[in-house]
C-alpha cells in the first residue's frame, strides 16, 4: 500500500529523518509536521488526515464507509478525486446496532444486558456470556452488517469493480460479523486514521491540493 510519506513527498514536501517536515497549511518555517506511513498531524496548526490523505494517488473507484457511533458516512473517490455529489449519511452507526442487539437479547431471551458486554462483543467478536445470548448476539450483528452492505450496494458499491475502504469504529462490526470479499474491502484499524471523520478528512485533501 502506498503510505501517506509518499503522497507527502509526491506533493514536494521534504521530510527529514525523524518524519517531519514543514506543514503547507500554514507559513511554517521550522518542521512541525509529524508524517508516518498511515497519517500526518501538525503539532502547529492542528492539520491531520489518514486514510484519505491516499487516495490522490489511487486509481479507478474507491468508496470510503466511515462508520462512527450514530451514523456511516460515505464518500465515492474516483481517480484520486473526491465526488462532492456522492456523499451520503445515513444512521448506520455502531450505537444503532448496540440498540438493535439490546432490544433483540431482551425479547428472545428475556435479559437486560448492559450495553459495555455488547460493544465488548462487536469489538471482540466474542463475548462472556451464556452460547444462548451469543447466539442472539451473533444473529443480530449478522443481520447488521447485511444492512450496511445493502445500503452501500445503493450507491454503486460492486465488488467487482469498486474497492472500499472501511474506517471507523464500525470496522471491527464488519471484520467480526460480515461476509466480504477481502479483495475488493479494506479495513483500516489504526485509530489514527480512524478516529477522524472523512468529512474532516476530505476538506484538508482539498486544502492539501490548493497548496500544491
Amino acid at each position: 500500500m502506498i503510505s501517506v510519506r509518499q503522497v507527502a513527498e509526491s506533493y514536494g514536501l521534504k521530510v527529514n529523518r525523524n518524519g517531519m517536515a514543514c506543514c503547507p497549511f500554514h507559513n511554517d518555517k521550522h518542521p512541525s509536521m509529524k508524517i508516518d506511513s498511515s497519517h500526518y498531524y501538525c503539532f502547529g496548526c492542528g492539520a491531520h488526515a489518514g486514510i484519505v490523505a491516499l487516495m490522490p494517488l489511487y486509481k479507478g473507484v474507491h468508496m470510503l464507509a466511515d462508520i462512527g457511533n450514530g451514523t456511516m458516512n460515505t464518500l465515492v473517490i474516483t481517480n484520486g478525486r473526491a465526488m462532492s455529489d456522492r456523499m451520503y449519511t445515513d444512521k448506520l452507526g455502531v450505537h444503532q446496532c448496540v440498540k438493535r442487539i439490546y432490544n433483540a437479547v431482551q425479547a428472545e431471551c428475556g435479559k437486560l444486558p448492559d450495553e459495555s458486554l455488547i460493544e465488548d462483543f462487536l469489538r471482540n467478536g466474542t463475548a462472556d456470556t451464556s452460547n444462548r445470548i451469543l447466539s442472539v448476539m451473533q444473529t443480530e450483528a449478522e443481520k447488521y452488517t447485511v444492512e450496511i452492505f445493502d445500503k452501500l450496494s445503493e450507491y454503486e458499491c460492486d465488488p467487482e469493480m469498486v474497492k472500499l475502504h472501511i474506517i471507523g469504529g464500525g470496522g471491527c462490526l464488519i471484520r467480526n460479523f460480515g461476509t466480504y470479499d477481502t479483495d475488493s474491502v479494506e479495513i483500516i484499524s489504526d485509530i489514527c486514521a480512524t478516529a477522524k471523520g472523512y468529512e474532516s478528512l476530505y476538506m484538508t485533501q482539498v486544502r492539501m491540493r490548493k497548496g500544491a
